[in-house]
């Protein structure tokens, strides 16, 4: 992971575009998985908004989905 992260913060000419999704509350109750899972969901979906049909929200391998949406945004 920290050579990607070195890769991405070396780079000449990078854009960063940072979207902020509405807040997840009343997480008194839900475990850490249930929260991974509501804030996959809403990356998902946001995704999905910007990206189209370049982004597979149903991509078996989510990374693979990721990358080509990164690729061709």
């Amino acid at each position: 992971m920290f050579g990607s992260l070195w890769n991405v913060v070396t780079m000449e000419d990078a854009e960063v575009v940072v979207h902020f999704l509405e807040p997840i509350t009343n997480t008194k109750d839900l475990t850490r998985h249930e929260v991974a899972k509501i804030c996959e969901e809403r990356m998902r979906a946001k995704l999905q908004e910007i990206w189209g049909d370049e982004y597979i929200a149903n991509d078996a391998n989510a990374a693979e989905a990721l990358a080509k949406a990164i690729a061709n945004g």
